[in-house]
């Protein structure tokens, strides 16, 4: 019997599970965690947090917080958790097995509770180079000693052409957000 056959028969991992932020990578972190689900016939299961951020404000001692301030801020936060759906429901594709979650609150926390129920975290790596992923963000080295659960540092995201500021002659810039190749100017 042949590997893959084996692995048909007994799928060694019934739910995947990625973690989303608004960075460049998520989109391809999720396409390759799908990609493992469809081979393993798992489940996948996007999830994201962030917290709310305000601006404490106060004297002598008393400290305050303007409602206002903080409704927007909850909306902010909201839409943020809309897009990273948004991008898990797009890279996840038309797949029957999928379930997304979301939270208000720390990412590290909420990734690592929702981690209870999953038998691998796919998660990819982040080089010196790479952009910030804003505040729903982890660092994979954090979570591994959190997690408690196989985890899976999935190879990092192909590198990203910016426009040329002038190209040379006969070469056309790339679009913003294409994936580096040969047809990237130098």
């Amino acid at each position: 019997m042949s590997m893959s056959t084996a692995a048909t028969q007994h799928a060694p991992y019934a739910s995947i599970m990625v973690p989303l932020d608004l960075g460049i990578e998520a989109e391809d972190r999720v396409r390759f965690a799908a990609s493992l689900a469809d081979r393993f016939s798992s489940r996948l299961i996007g999830v994201a947090a962030e917290e709310i951020f305000l601006p404490l404000y106060g004297t002598d001692g008393a400290v305050g917080v303007d409602a206002r301030v903080f409704e927007i801020e909850e909306v902010r936060v909201r839409d943020d958790l809309a897009r990273a759906e948004e991008v898990f429901r797009r890279a996840a594709g038309a797949r029957n097995a999928v379930e997304w979650r979301s939270a208000i609150g720390m990412p590290r926390l909420f990734v690592a509770e929702q981690a209870r129920a999953v038998d691998l975290v796919v998660v990819s790596r982040h080089g010196p180079d790479d952009a910030g992923h804003g505040r729903m963000g982890l660092d994979p080295g954090d979570l591994a000693m959190d997690l408690g659960r196989p985890m899976l540092l999935g190879p990092r995201a192909p590198r990203r052409c910016r426009p040329a500021a002038s190209s040379s002659p006969g070469r056309t810039p790339a679009r913003p957000g294409a994936r580096c190749g040969t047809a990237c100017p130098s």
